[in-house]
């Protein structure tokens, strides 16, 4: 393996990494939203 071809394969590695972080981060605020709504129904009802 070529040093260059390692630069590709770390660039792919970390481009993955960052797509990984953005997809969790998404999953939280809808989860964050989901509680939200949640307490905003309940709130609604009492």
């Amino acid at each position: 393996m070529t040093i260059e071809e390692m630069k590709a394969l770390l660039a792919k590695i970390a481009d993955t990494a960052i797509k990984a972080q953005e997809l969790d981060d998404i999953r939280r605020a809808r989860q964050a939203l989901n509680i939200i709504w949640v307490d905003a129904g309940e709130s609604v009802r009492s």
